[in-house]
């Protein structure tokens, strides 16, 4: 019991991945909502309703400039990236409301693999996650 006691004393447990320091802000258009997301904890913080369903510029005059101040001041990445967005007249489109859950975890792999394999075929791996999400589809509305 002692010699299996120091074996596992010599183990190192793993730590608890942890999250980011910061909120991502999840528009709901048809919920007329947006979810502030704990990004350290990976919860949501604070759901807050609004009057009218959310838009890529969720503010006007004066809030709106001091927030566009803010994001030119603390970006870590470049403002250029986002700029299509930022300008977007559209409105937001909300996510689907049937097997949102099994899209995101047939798109998942797809991600992962261009993301770490250099050799990966996105439209192969597109077409095959769309097949097998296609019979989720059709195994639910039977």
């Amino acid at each position: 019991m002692a010699a299996e006691l120091g074996v596992l004393a010599g183990c190192r447990l793993h730590e608890k991945a942890r999250g980011f320091a910061g909120y991502a802000f999840i528009a709901n258009q048809d919920g007329r909502a947006i979810a502030a997301v704990d990004l350290e904890v990976f919860a949501v913080a604070r759901h807050i309703r609004l009057d009218g369903a959310p838009t890529a510029v969720l503010f006007k005059g004066d809030f709106q400039q001091k927030l566009t101040a803010l994001n030119v001041k603390y970006a870590n990445v470049p403002l250029d990236n986002y700029a299509t967005f930022i300008d977007s007249s559209h409105a937001l489109r909300s996510e689907p409301r049937r097997q949102t859950q099994k899209l995101y975890a047939a798109i998942d792999p797809v991600m992962q693999a261009v993301l770490t394999d250099a050799g990966a075929d996105p439209q192969a791996l597109l077409a095959k996650a769309a097949q097998q999400f296609q019979q989720v589809l059709d195994s639910s509305a039977a």
